[in-house]
């Protein structure tokens, strides 16, 4: 009789498992690339995740791929068949957000000449993916906070209820902890969003994926610009293993890119690789040693009237160049050299100076026209300014 009993039990656990074997398998075969030990976990944390209507809180440094784990979510969950709708909260003006998330009506605020229908009502039965979540602004994440409350809200300038069954998926590369003390980030609408944490693994913890990803990118760009590249040399694939990797996929993916647009050749040695590799001393010391071609210096040294003038008389390192300088001009020198160092790769300049990518997009942007017109001459060295 305990034997009749338990069998359904069971059976119940055998589909489950079969289930979740094959979500695993189907996330493999997704936009994912990698076998490595992290990443088994990943699969297995997907294939849980998209059984459940829970929400889901995605954490991981830049360039990860923290959207394709969203999708992925999406992709093999019960609501597969419905729209899967992001909204990136970084990129978008914060007067803005509350907008293009519940809607307006016509004549809602100065500007307002049409209706707009919101991402809520767009994902209804899907998925809404919130990208760069900590970079929303207070107001809105209250407003966020009824609606996962509630599933309920209005359109700006609108009075009338609507509701919509929508699963949420966000994301951040920041600590969210961190974000909640600093009241970035509200503490109860975390707690709300928090449910089903996974972490995007970082490249450089995946082991040889590196190389399954570098490869897979070869062929994409040969096809793409006409190459012929068909393999990486022993020294560039131990550089690759050992590199920290600090804009993760996104760099690989422009340095690869970079290497087809730039070179041809059958074989990609050390002389190809970019100078972008080479601007941050504390990632590339590891990797070194990997090469047997040897490489330009790490750092472009400053123009010899610069060098000269950040010393003092003994030699010693001084900043009396940016002494009585505009906060606002300092900043934006730092900025647009650490860009054009970075071959004007914007993550990678963002994980060098210590901030979010969209920081430097939003900063650079409100220096436009000029900035953005001449990206490969950054500004010179701030004028003292006389009196």
């Amino acid at each position: 009789m305990q034997n009749v009993q338990e069998a359904p039990r069971d059976t119940l656990i055998m589909e489950q498992r079969r289930e979740t074997t094959s979500l695993e398998n189907k996330a493999r075969r997704g936009k994912f690339i990698g076998t490595s030990a992290r990443m088994q976990v990943l699969y297995e944390q997907i294939a849980h995740a998209a059984r459940s209507q829970a929400p889901v809180f995605i954490t991981g440094e830049t360039g990860t791929g923290k959207d394709i784990c969203a999708e992925a979510i999406h992709r093999y969950s019960p609501r597969q068949n419905m729209p899967f709708i992001t909204v990136n909260c970084a990129m978008i003006d914060r007067d803005h957000l509350e907008s293009e998330l519940f809607g307006h009506v016509q004549g809602a605020f100065p500007g307002a000449l049409n209706a707009h229908t919101g991402a809520i009502r767009m994902a209804d039965g899907g998925t809404l993916f919130l990208d760069d979540i900590t970079d929303m602004n207070p107001e809105t994440q209250g407003r966020l906070l009824h609606f996962l409350q509630y599933r309920s809200f209005s359109k700006i300038g609108s009075n009338e209820t609507e509701t919509a069954s929508i699963r949420i998926v966000c994301a951040t590369s920041r600590n969210p902890l961190t974000e909640v003390g600093r009241e970035h980030l509200r503490e109860d609408l975390f707690f709300r969003l928090h449910v089903i944490p996974i972490e995007m693994p970082a490249l450089r913890e995946r082991g040889d994926d590196v190389l399954d990803i570098a490869y897979a990118l070869l062929k994409r760009y040969n096809r793409e610009e006409g190459r012929s590249f068909h393999d990486f040399s022993a020294d560039v694939r131990a550089f690759f293993r050992n590199y920290s990797w600090p804009g993760n996929i996104r760099q690989l993916q422009n340095v690869i890119r970079y290497i087809c647009v730039m070179h041809d050749s059958d074989l990609v040695t050390a002389a190809l690789l970019p100078r972008a590799l080479l601007h941050r001393p504390q990632d590339f010391q590891s990797a070194r040693g990997s090469l047997e071609t040897p490489l330009m210096p790490v750092l472009t040294p400053p123009p010899q009237h610069e060098n000269e003038a950040m010393k003092t008389s003994e030699g010693t390192p001084l900043a009396e160049p940016f002494i009585e300088m505009k906060l606002a001009d300092i900043e934006r020198y730092v900025i647009e050299n650490t860009v054009s160092r970075m071959a004007g790769n914007i993550p990678q300049a963002a994980a060098h100076l210590g901030v979010a990518p969209s920081t430097l997009y939003r900063k650079r942007l409100a220096w436009a026209p000029a900035t953005l017109k001449n990206p490969e001459n950054p500004p010179s060295m701030p004028q003292r300014r006389e009196g």
